[in-house]
């Protein structure tokens, strides 16, 4: 969770480089030449000669069609995407840890039964011994129970080992050593059914989902951005400098300025451009696919749900007559 979420703000900073490509590029440059070419005026003979330069340069690609609009939208959307995967991964990992935590508290249920019924095991196991030193019981029947004890004991030492396989793994979902001495009480909350939403809003809720959406929104303008590459690029720059054969005379020197306008249209690139734009629609539509398996994934674990819910009603009914039944006997 810490990694998606460094990840997420790595993200935010670099949505900052797309949106930056919308607005005007400005840099300073100072330069030191020194050349042989002037010329003395008194002589006529070549001289050496210093020319120091400060300017200001301007660069700006003015976005007449939308491409980068489209290339920062795609950005918006993938950021967004980041974030709703930070947010199934917040809920996964904490249904993870609920589902350990209740996994490792059913086991320790589990192996307090199973050390019962070795306690009642053992009281057998000494009647039959009882029996036997009186003359009415026989050796068979000591035997059998002494290997009931025994294989009582097998289950109780794999239940064991199960529970601290499952406290293991709730200690690591919790970012601890994995000790198996996770201390968290042997009792099962009481739990609230949760909210019924309607189904088409429970879907839209869905992190997962919402991801998905957000993915065929970026590959969306992505393919759209590619799309408009092959279209003529209007660029302006201009430039303010001084210079000055002293470099501390440049702020008293002459100023001068320039600005270039320039459309920009390539012609051929071996078919790059427009490949690049088959496989941008090509990841668009793979994006909505995708989109299509997800919900279908969320489709299925909300029937499966539905459906344990209902069979697990019926288990816990029918286990509730047996133990009621039992204690008449």
């Amino acid at each position: 969770l810490k990694a998606t979420a460094l990840r997420l703000k790595a993200a935010g900073h670099m949505l900052s480089g797309s949106r930056s490509r919308l607005l005007p590029q400005v840099n300073a440059e100072v330069s030191n030449a020194r050349n042989n070419q002037a010329i003395d005026a008194e002589t006529g003979e070549n001289i050496t000669e210093n020319a120091h330069r400060l300017s200001l340069g301007i660069r700006w690609e003015i976005d007449i069609w939308g491409r980068l609009a489209d290339e920062y939208a795609a950005s918006e959307s993938a950021m967004l995407a980041k974030e709703y995967e930070y947010l199934y991964a917040r809920d996964a990992l904490a249904a993870r840890v609920i589902q350990a935590w209740i996994e490792q508290v059913a086991v320790q249920k589990s192996l307090d039964i199973e050390a019962e019924r070795i306690e009642v095991l053992k009281r057998i196991e000494t009647v039959l011994i009882e029996r036997y030193k009186n003359g009415i019981g026989n050796l068979d029947e000591l035997s059998a129970a002494k290997t009931r004890t025994e294989i009582a004991k097998a289950d109780w030492s794999e239940r064991n080992a199960e529970r601290l396989r499952a406290v293991r793994k709730l200690e690591v979902l919790l970012g601890r050593y994995p000790r198996g001495e996770l201390l968290s009480g042997n009792d099962l909350p009481a739990v609230k059914p949760p909210r019924a939403d309607i189904p088409a809003a429970a879907l839209l809720n869905r992190p997962d989902i919402r991801a998905a959406l957000a993915h065929a929104e970026s590959a969306r303008n992505v393919s759209s951005a590619a799309k408009k590459a092959m279209l003529p690029e209007l660029r302006l720059s201009g430039q303010v400098f001084k210079e000055s054969a002293r470099l501390g005379n440049i702020g008293s020197g002459t100023g001068y300025w320039g600005i270039l306008g320039s459309l920009f249209q390539p012609l051929f690139e071996g078919g790059r451009i427009m490949n690049e734009s088959r496989a941008r629609r090509a990841e668009a539509q793979a994006a909505l696919t995708e989109l299509y398996e997800v919900v279908l994934q969320a489709l299925k674990e909300a029937e499966d749900a539905f459906d344990l819910e209902r069979e697990l009603a019926v288990q816990a009914n029918a286990l509730k007559i047996a133990r009621r039944e039992s204690e008449k006997t």
